[in-house]
């Protein structure tokens, strides 16, 4: 990796770890310092930033094929609406102090912030998305593990550091803007934002990860009543770090291929679910030991969330689609409905149920097991876990550089080499022609000698055969590849 590579994979780790706390509520309940009722002031500002979120991001994957260039292009208008989170922070924090105007400074901070995070959001993951998989996965879990360590100044009670940390809340979300423009992708390829493409992500596998955070969201909105301690969170911490070493030690193995992501989160689902029933078995036994099991069902949680931005980075990255398609809607189903669930609903819930709240726990936990357990076997047995393999160490080769091997061992041009990664994508012939501005008789006369040439018949037959070179290039069997017979006159058949 090149020095200049180098810097901006360090710059883009140091602004993540200023982006992700804000889910936190021990980092957002700073903001509220000033008012006299804080915890209500600080629950209430909350709903309303999560409530606000999902419009903007409805908004934002309405108007994404018009948001999405303007990452790449815009980048200081973009740095303007992220960096204008500090403003908002700001306005929160001095609300009450400004008398009859408290209440309009704080609606407006409240729509700055919620601007800014969805802001940095997308622009965080058009960033990742266009950088290698192996340097994305660093990326993403140093940053997520940075954060945790940041975070564990709320938990101070040395007033000095808690106005130190007061103050780097305030300028995290600025900080984070800057460092993203300042480390600026490599790679700026044209994304698809057709819906339909959304069935190419591992579905499955996104959809187990997401169970667990839910159930694990749910299991602490229920049992856990206020915040973790210092000692609690430096606990939770310490298994961040030992899964994330556990993952950076598959990405240096020599194997043929590239490691799969399956090793984490199978040993994320185990630490999980022993966890989990150690609460059960431990609820009436030892309050000391519960919320140590307690901590580290957040830690999993935590470390799931890592996972799932991986696989969406690296399928994303793979499939060429459109970022603010995908990374919008996990957001709320990864993010705000489980916070929302931990902090409103669940907690709501075991107050109307007291004082039969606590006889009803075993069974809740227990239920939740069962369910993420049948999800896990459910998963594990399904062909879709055996035909797709996310790997998250050498980066296999992506949709475009496959199409472009091909390409040149069978002597496209230029124009049929875009045209065959077009096709590859499954567009017809008219959208093709709208987004490269020719008449679709243009394109078709193009795709027709891309089949002569490649010693196909049809579109489908040239996807399967993109498809095919993909999973081997993933597997490193390049012994195994069967050339088509244009391909073979041009590449001798290694196989025979």
């Amino acid at each position: 990796m090149a020095s200049r590579d180098r810097i901006r994979l360090t710059l883009a780790t140091l602004g993540l770890g200023l982006y992700w706390p804000f889910f936190r509520q021990s980092d957002f309940c700073l903001l509220f310092l000033n008012y006299s009722d804080q915890y209500n002031s600080a629950r209430t500002s909350f709903y309303m930033v999560m409530t606000s979120l999902v419009f903007l991001i409805a908004v934002a994957v309405l108007f994404r094929q018009r948001l999405e260039p303007c990452l790449l292009t815009r980048r200081r208008l973009v740095l303007l609406l992220a960096g204008a989170g500090m403003l908002g922070e700001v306005l929160v924090f001095i609300a009450p102090l400004c008398g009859l105007a408290a209440a309009s400074l704080w609606g407006l901070g409240i729509f700055c912030v919620v601007l800014s995070y969805t802001t940095l959001t997308f622009a965080w993951a058009s960033t990742l998305v266009r950088v290698d998989n192996k340097a994305a996965f660093i990326c993403i879990a140093v940053s997520f593990l940075l954060s945790a360590v940041l975070s564990l100044g709320t938990f101070s009670r040395t007033q000095p550091i808690r106005t130190i940390y007061v103050l780097f809340s305030l300028v995290s979300l600025a900080g984070s803007a800057l460092l993203w423009y300042h480390s600026p992708p490599k790679d700026a390829y044209k994304p698809s934002f057709s819906f339909g493409l959304l069935r190419k992500l591992p579905l499955g596998l996104l959809g187990v990860l997401a169970l667990f955070v839910l159930g694990g969201r749910l299991i602490q909105g229920l049992v856990i009543q206020g915040n973790f301690t210092l000692a609690e969170r430096v606990e939770t911490t310490v298994i961040i770090l030992g899964v994330v070493l556990f993952s950076i030690l598959l990405l240096r193995r020599k194997a043929g291929h590239a490691p799969r992501i399956q090793p984490s989160w199978i040993l994320l689902v185990i630490l999980f679910l022993l966890a989990a029933f150690s609460v059960v078995l431990l609820d009436a036994l030892d309050s000391r030991l519960l919320r140590m099991g307690l901590g580290i069902v957040v830690a999993g949680v935590d470390c799931f969330e890592i996972v799932i931005w991986i696989v969406l980075c690296n399928e994303v990255h793979k499939n060429q689609l459109s970022s603010v398609l995908v990374f919008g809607p996990s957001l709320v189903a990864v993010k705000v409905v489980p916070t929302l669930l931990n902090r409103y609903f669940i907690p709501g819930l075991a107050r109307s149920l007291e004082p039969s709240a606590t006889e009803y726990l075993s069974v809740f936990i227990t239920a939740t097991v069962v369910i993420l357990v049948s999800a896990v076997l459910l998963f594990l047995s399904s062909p879709a876990s055996r035909k797709r393999h996310v790997n998250f160490g050498e980066d296999p080769q992506s949709r475009r550089d496959m199409c472009m091997t091909i390409a040149k061992r069978a002597g496209l041009t230029g124009r049929e080499t875009e045209i065959m990664f077009l096709i590859s994508q499954g567009h017809s012939f008219k959208r093709m022609a709208n987004m490269l501005f020719l008449v679709p008789g243009t394109v078709r006369g193009h795709s027709q000698s891309i089949y002569r040439k490649l010693g196909i018949n049809t579109k489908q037959e040239l996807i399967d055969l993109v498809d095919e070179r993909q999973t081997e290039a993933s597997y490193g069997s390049r012994s195994t590849i069967q050339y088509t017979r244009n391909e073979r006159r041009l590449v001798p058949d290694t196989h025979n």
